[in-house]
C-alpha cells in the first residue's frame, strides 16, 4: 500500500501546480475515491471523468496520480435490514463497501489534504532579524 501513498502524494503535487488551494476545497468528510463524485476530482471537478477532461489526462495518468486504482477485488454488497423490538420488518438499506485499494487510497490522499492544510494554516515565519510572525501576529521568541 506503499505504493498508493506515493501515487497521492505525486497526485497531490500535480493539484498543487495546475489547481492551487485545492485542499482546502475538499470535504474530507465526504472524500471517498471510490464514489465519482465525492473522490477527489469529483469534489473539485464535479465527477471524476470531467476532471480527467479538465487536466488533460488519461486513465492510466489518472491512476499513475493516484486519482483511481485497478483493484484486484470485488465491492461487497451488503443489506441492512431494520427490525424493531417486536419483531416487524421495517425496511432495509442497499449500499456497496469499496476495495480495500479504494479505502487505502482514500487514506493515502486525506493524509496529503491535511499535511497540506497544516502547512497553509498555523505557519510560523521567522524573517532574517528573528522577528516571527503567526498568521500575521507577532511573536515573542523565547
Amino acid at each position: 500500500m506503499d505504493e498508493l501513498k506515493h501515487r497521492a502524494a505525486a497526485g497531490a503535487a500535480y493539484l498543487d501546480r495546475v489547481e492551487p488551494k485545492w485542499a482546502d476545497r475538499i470535504d474530507l468528510t465526504r472524500l471517498d475515491l471510490y464514489k465519482h463524485r465525492d473522490c477527489v476530482l469529483g469534489q473539485l471537478y464535479g465527477h471524476y471523468d470531467t476532471g480527467c477532461a479538465a487536466l488533460g489526462i488519461t486513465s492510466a495518468r489518472a491512476e499513475d496520480l493516484g486519482f483511481f486504482v485497478y483493484y484486484t477485488g470485488n465491492p461487497q454488497l451488503v443489506i441492512k435490514h431494520y427490525i424493531c423490538v417486536d419483531g416487524h420488518h421495517h425496511g432495509s438499506e442497499v449500499e456497496w463497501t469499496a476495495p480495500a485499494e479504494f479505502c487505502a487510497l482514500t487514506d493515502a490522499w486525506r493524509e496529503e489534504i491535511q499535511q497540506r492544510r497544516c502547512a497553509t494554516r498555523g505557519r510560523i515565519v521567522v524573517d532574517s532579524v528573528g522577528a516571527a510572525e503567526l498568521e500575521g501576529k507577532a511573536l515573542q521568541l523565547v
